[in-house]
């Protein structure tokens, strides 16, 4: 992966953690360095934005894992703001019942 596309993969990632506190995406099997790749970018944007993630992998089947990073720890504005967003979302499924 060159450059480009590390940077992409960084922002999509960075993007992801921010709004909804994870990020998901599904691998073929055999490609053990996209999965480190991600964890690793995980952890790095992670720790430039003073969060603390777990990551790791479910195996969907014999061809495809999930690569998943949550953030288990953010700043006190962090959870204020993802607390919001969830009662935001609830009240939207709501609203037209």
């Amino acid at each position: 992966m060159d450059d480009a596309d590390e940077e992409l993969t960084r922002l999509a990632i960075a993007q992801a953690l921010e709004l909804d506190h994870q990020y998901l995406e599904t691998v073929p099997a055999w490609d053990q360095a996209r999965v480190d790749q991600l964890r690793r970018i995980g952890r790095s944007v992670a720790r430039e934005f003073g969060w603390r993630v777990r990551t790791g992998t479910i195996d969907l089947d014999e061809e495809r894992l999930k690569v998943w990073i949550v953030i288990v720890e953010s700043t006190p504005e962090d959870q204020e703001r993802i607390r919001e967003r969830g009662e935001f979302l609830v009240e939207q499924i709501f609203k037209d019942l």
